[in-house]
C-alpha cells in the first residue's frame, strides 16, 4: 500500500512537473476593421513568441468570417488550453466587433480562459512607437463604415496612448486640432493611403504611410502585450466594445 502510494506521488508529481513546463498558450483576435486576425502566441524562454496567424480582408473573395478563422487556428495548433484571449474591443465596424466578442465568450465559457479587452487604438499606439521612434506624430484613422472615420493624433514619443478619439469626415482631418503643430506625421489604420493623400495635398509632411496589412504580426503582438500588462496589473478585465457614435460636425465631436 505504501509502496503504491509513493509511485502515484511519483506519477502526480511528474506529471505536474510537464503541466509547468507546459508553455503558456494565448490567443489574440482583432476583427474591428477592413483586416482581421487572429494569432497564437506562447511565452518561451521569458519571450513572446507568435507561433501562428491568420487573417483576411474584407474585400477579398475567399473573406471568412472570425468564428472560422479562429476555429482553424486552434484546430491547425491543437491549443486546447489558453492561459487568456486577448480581443480588440474597437472602435471600428460594430458588426464585426459584435461577432468577434459573441465567439469570443463561447470560447472563453468551453476552454475556461479569462477574455481581456483591448483598445484598438491603444493597440495601434504600441504599433507606430515600435514601427517609428524618431518621429514626433502619430496620426491613427480607421474607417466607421459610415463614410467618415475614427482619428486619434497622438505624440509617438509619450510614453502611453492619450485616449481621446474622435468621429471626422475624411475631409476635415485636416483641420484636426494641432496637427499643423507636428513637421511629421506618420499615418496609421485603416484609412491611411486616403489620409495620406489628403494630407500631401494640403501641404503637410508625412513620415510614413503605414497600410493595415503591413503590421499584422506586429499588431497581434501588441494587442497580447497590452493584455499581458493588463492582467500583471490585475486590471478589471473589459469586455465593453468601444461603441462611438457622433454627428459629422465640427461643432460637435464625441471623444471617449
Amino acid at each position: 500500500m505504501f509502496i503504491i502510494l509513493i509511485n502515484t506521488f511519483r506519477f502526480n508529481f511528474k506529471t505536474f512537473q510537464e503541466e509547468a513546463r507546459k508553455p503558456l498558450n494565448f490567443l489574440a483576435i482583432d476583427s474591428t476593421g477592413h483586416f482581421s486576425s487572429v494569432g497564437i502566441f506562447e511565452i518561451s524562454n521569458k519571450k513572446l513568441v507568435l507561433k501562428d496567424s491568420n487573417f483576411n480582408f474584407l474585400i477579398e473573395n475567399n473573406n471568412k468570417p472570425i468564428d472560422k478563422l479562429i476555429s482553424q487556428t486552434i484546430h491547425t495548433n491543437q491549443i486546447e488550453n489558453l492561459d487568456f484571449i486577448a480581443v480588440s474591443l474597437g472602435p471600428g465596424s460594430f458588426t464585426k466587433i459584435r461577432a468577434s466578442l459573441a465567439f469570443t465568450q463561447g470560447l472563453s465559457f468551453g476552454l475556461k480562459a479569462p477574455i481581456i479587452g483591448v483598445n484598438g487604438f491603444q493597440k495601434l499606439f504600441e504599433v507606430g512607437k515600435s514601427l517609428n521612434k524618431k518621429n514626433t506624430g502619430l496620426l491613427i484613422a480607421c474607417d466607421t463604415f459610415r463614410k467618415s472615420a475614427f482619428v486619434s493624433l497622438q505624440n509617438i514619443r509619450n510614453k502611453s496612448f492619450d485616449n481621446k478619439i474622435e468621429i471626422s469626415s475624411v475631409d476635415e482631418i485636416k483641420n484636426m486640432k494641432d496637427i499643423k503643430t507636428y513637421s511629421n506625421i506618420t499615418v496609421l489604420g485603416d484609412l491611411s493611403s486616403q489620409v495620406n493623400k489628403l494630407l500631401i495635398n494640403n501641404g503637410f509632411k508625412v513620415y510614413e504611410e503605414v497600410q493595415t496589412y503591413g503590421y499584422k504580426e506586429i499588431g497581434l503582438t501588441a494587442l497580447v502585450s497590452i493584455a499581458l500588462k493588463i492582467k500583471k496589473n490585475n486590471d478589471n478585465f473589459n469586455q465593453d466594445p468601444i461603441y462611438i457614435s457622433a454627428p459629422l460636425t465640427n461643432e460637435r465631436k464625441n471623444k471617449i
